[in-house]
């Protein structure tokens, strides 16, 4: 019985350590740039393309509906483990939470007031 129970001891805390997933973290300068959004499609909301771009310190999005420029900006907050936040227009708080982030492809989920909106993958344009 002793045994028994020493190696489900010892099996659960195997399970436990290797469940452990280690943070993420994001150098804020490869997020800077131009990148164009291809999912979800733009086609789908009406627009020819939607832009994504990165300063250091302001977020811009630029829509293009049948070649009309729609562009806003936010100055946002940065965090290394890949969080962007600002707060829109109603307010609310706008939180882009990093899953990729390489030299040509950003891939990040959306969340506004707290709900998730879309998750959203992008290709480096400049």
């Amino acid at each position: 019985m002793k045994n028994l129970l020493f190696t489900l001891l010892i099996s659960s805390l195997l399970f436990i350590s290797c469940d452990i997933d280690e943070d993420k973290t994001y150098d804020q300068t490869d997020l800077y740039g131009t990148w164009i959004q291809i999912n979800p499609d733009p086609a789908d909301s009406g627009f020819n393309y939607i832009h994504h771009t990165f300063s250091s310190s302001v977020y811009e999005s630029s829509s293009y509906p049948y070649d009309v420029l729609y562009n806003y900006g936010f100055t946002y907050n940065w965090d290394d483990s890949g969080e962007v936040t600002w707060e829109n227009l109603l307010g609310m708080t706008v939180r882009l939470k990093i899953q990729t982030l390489n030299s040509n492809t950003l891939s990040f989920k959306k969340y506004v007031g707290g709900i998730f909106d879309d998750e959203y993958t992008c290709t480096k344009l400049y």
